[in-house]
């Protein structure tokens, strides 16, 4: 037994130091060369830098405060870039929700997208933005308003304040029937309110109402069970 614990810990001890000297890289470039370039004078070679530094994941969190800070930069494709980065950190990017909440009302549609997007990915560290989640349910931008509210319902029953607001959004040109972004916008709203719970057991008449739409309906069963406290049907879990 004694013999097999010490093969293991050598093998052990040997990949941590394969992994040591060979650090893990993109197209040939360690992580460090890209955070270098993340403050180039050209913005498409910043930008450049920054997508190059998402692909990294998990990997690149250690340049989460380096790409936190591009999201202030005078170019907005930079920025975008830098929200990508972060959306692909996953929960790791936590320390960039405040300023991934004040871009949701970049003047720059694709920005608020991708800040919404990357809030989503960050999940329940995004509590203290939900706020400003809410004032953005009232986005003209379809898009927008849709990936807010999948943004939205990743905080669970802690987004219960959003009850009202995401019934607002979703409700938004009730005779409207065909138009696709509509559609799915009211659908991400479904999604949403299933993930509050049973505290959003007012909004079960427009659920049951926006399930005119087919694709909608899709996620509407899960989701009034969700907030009727049944449990799933096996097909839903």
């Amino acid at each position: 037994m004694r013999i097999a614990l010490m093969v293991v810990t050598i093998v052990l001890a040997g990949v941590a130091v394969s992994a040591q000297s060979h650090p893990i890289t993109y197209r040939g470039k360690p992580l460090s060369a890209y955070v270098e370039q993340v403050t180039a004078p050209d913005p498409a070679a910043r930008a450049a830098a920054l997508r190059a530094i998402g692909q990294f994941g998990t990997d690149g969190v250690s340049a989460v405060d380096v790409v936190t800070r591009a999201l202030a930069d005078s170019d907005v494709t930079v920025r975008q870039a830098a929200g990508e980065a972060l959306a692909l950190f996953g929960p790791s990017a936590a320390p960039a929700v405040v300023p991934l909440g004040r871009l949701l009302s970049d003047p720059d549609p694709r920005m608020r997208v991708i800040a919404a997007l990357a809030l989503r990915e960050i999940g329940a560290a995004s509590k203290p933005v939900l706020p400003q989640l809410i004032e953005a349910l009232k986005d003209q931008d379809l898009v927008v308003r849709m990936t807010v509210g999948l943004a939205i319902g990743t905080l669970g029953k802690d987004a219960k304040p959003a009850i009202h607001a995401l019934m607002e959004a979703g409700n938004d040109r009730p005779d409207d029937w065909v138009s696709v972004p509509l559609r799915d916008m009211r659908r991400a709203m479904v999604w949403a309110l299933g993930e509050i719970g049973p505290d959003a057991k007012e909004a079960l008449p427009l659920i049951k109402e926006w399930s005119k739409f087919y694709r909608v309906a899709w996620v509407s069963a899960p989701a009034i069970a969700k907030i009727e406290g049944r449990p799933l049907p096996p097909t839903w879990r």
